[in-house]
């Protein structure tokens, strides 16, 4: 999950060398050529709300807090 995730929000190639460059401000998104990602979890009737609360702390502990741990699941 975490890979997936990690895909959708990796930056541009392009959009990485023109902030490094100094071409676009980290952070002015309606510059980027990337400007959006969407994660999307397909779920079905028999769909368990726990898993909403499950991605939600990946995301949290990896892309907020920096920490990664192989006991998610």
């Amino acid at each position: 999950m975490a890979q997936s995730i990690g895909r959708v929000i990796r930056l541009d190639k392009d959009d990485r060398q023109d902030i490094q460059s100094g071409k676009i401000a980290a952070g002015a998104l309606q510059f980027y050529r990337k400007s959006t990602g969407y994660c999307v979890i397909p779920t079905s009737k028999h769909y368990n709300k726990n898993i909403h609360g499950r991605i939600e702390r990946i995301v949290h502990d990896i892309f907020v807090e920096g920490k990664f741990s192989t006991g998610f699941c």
